[in-house]
């Protein structure tokens, strides 16, 4: 008794010294069971509702993964979903190809296809494939657009035989402008019909560039050069089927290359002032990127003093941009060569159908950027360029002040 007592004694001393030091186990939440609850309510539904799908419906799903896999939208999709059920009658595919070819041929189109014209740049010292159009088909295919109407024509007084007002006392539409009412002076007025009886009209050419970006990087971008006419007013002149392309600039990487026989053997107006004219030399190597001083003395040109040295032209980046855009606008100046273009105004009562339309560039529409491109400005506006204008010798700390009179760069 007295060991069970004593035993007892010890259990009941000690045992609750040491449950006390214990730490009881921690409380954890239990697990979520609903995830896969749900699954399972979920098979035991399909189990007993679920169907195989219809062809319809397996179509659907087909056309959404192409869609997904093509990089389509919902839009389009919805669109595609449309289309196929107007089309219960089509049971072949045809090719791309085919169907291109087709309408090309039903439409007359066949002249306005682009063409490629390898051309040798100056400035990059590449040779490029241009993208051009022909002016000609192109204005064709303008002036038969079926989404042309009576109404979107612009002519002086309505009447296409109409001569301008002496005065305008506001400026209005493209033909109230200085240029529209000089050139109809310079090139209507003198001889307002052809041999064959039609009334010659001027028909503007507005031109418009712009940079397009056809990759997620800036260098990825090409220029796109289009036209409209000025026989159509601002309303149409705003709608895209008004305008057609002319030709595509792409971007050229800058390369090592001398200017100097190309930019001598052209045509331009530049080239014969850069060699006869030590001024206009040396406002151009302002611009350029020639350092030796070397170019401004005469001495070093041929035909001047005897001397034998060549001229040494520097090298410009526009001048890459110049040649493009003389390959693209090469079957405009053919056109413009021409005397007139005669064609039959639908729309107009039969006695003032027969025309002859006279074209003429009459602006060039572009942002900062295109513009400087074309009047062969560098793009960069800090004071590290001498001049930004290359048609006077105004500094480029001093071009903030429009009233300032500087000296031109002699023509």
């Amino acid at each position: 008794m007295d060991e069970e007592a004593t035993h007892d004694g010890v259990d009941g001393i000690n045992g609750p010294d040491v449950a006390a030091n214990v730490v009881p186990p921690p409380e954890h939440p239990e697990p979520d069971h609903t995830a896969m609850s749900d699954f399972y309510d979920y098979c035991e539904r399909a189990k007993v509702d679920y169907v195989s799908f219809d062809a319809d419906m397996r179509a659907a799903v087909e056309l959404m993964s192409l869609m997904n896999s093509k990089g389509g939208s919902l839009a389009l999709y919805e669109a595609i979903s449309q289309w196929h059920l107007r089309h219960p009658k089509s049971l072949k595919s045809i090719a791309a190809p085919k169907l291109h070819s087709t309408l090309i041929e039903r439409y007359h189109m066949e002249g306005t296809m682009p063409y490629e014209v390898e051309t040798k740049l100056p400035f990059s010292n590449e040779t490029v494939n241009l993208a051009c159009h022909d002016a000609l088909a192109q204005m064709k295919d303008l002036l038969t657009d079926p989404r042309i109407s009576k109404n979107d024509y612009l002519f002086w007084n309505g009447d296409p035989e109409s001569a301008p007002n002496e005065e305008f006392a506001t400026l209005g539409d493209v033909n109230t402008g200085r240029a529209m009412r000089q050139t109809y002076h310079d090139l209507i007025a003198p001889r307002p019909y052809t041999a064959d009886g039609r009334r010659r009209v001027p028909m503007g050419v507005v031109m418009y560039v712009d940079a397009c970006q056809v990759g997620q990087y800036q260098g990825m971008a090409i220029e796109i050069l289009k036209f409209t006419l000025s026989i159509f007013d601002s309303k149409t002149r705003e709608k895209d089927y008004a305008w057609r392309n002319l030709g595509y600039l792409p971007n050229r990487v800058k390369g090592k290359a001398k200017a100097r026989n190309q930019f001598k053997a052209s045509t331009h107006l530049d080239s014969d002032n850069y060699t006869s004219d030590p001024e206009y030399r040396k406002a151009f190597w302002n611009q350029g990127e020639v350092t030796e001083e070397s170019t401004l003395d005469p001495e070093f040109y041929s035909g001047e003093d005897g001397g034998e040295n060549p001229a040494e032209m520097p090298e410009v980046k526009a001048q890459d941009l110049h040649v493009m855009l003389k390959q693209i606008l090469g079957s405009y100046k053919d056109l413009e060569d021409k005397d007139g273009l005669d064609w039959d105004l639908r729309h107009i009562a039969p006695e003032l159908a027969h025309v002859s339309f006279v074209p003429f560039v009459l602006m060039l529409k572009v942002d900062g950027v295109e513009a400087d491109k074309c009047c062969g400005q560098y793009l960069a506006k800090s004071g590290n360029v001498a001049c930004l204008c290359r048609a006077c010798l105004c500094p480029t700390d001093a071009a903030d002040q429009p009233y300032r009179a500087h000296k031109l760069i002699p023509y």
